[in-house]
């Protein structure tokens, strides 16, 4: 299961990744940036 938690910073947007598998914490990494991107514009 992965999860992706928002963290805050006072320059950029952080955030924490947990995945069981190098694979599945990309997947992660690629959702919570696409997320991100969506929301900023």
């Amino acid at each position: 299961m992965r999860t992706i938690q928002y963290l805050p910073h006072t320059a950029d947007i952080r955030m924490r990744l947990r995945a069981p598998a190098k694979q599945e914490l990309f997947k992660a990494g690629l959702e919570g940036m696409g997320f991100i991107l969506k929301k900023s514009v």
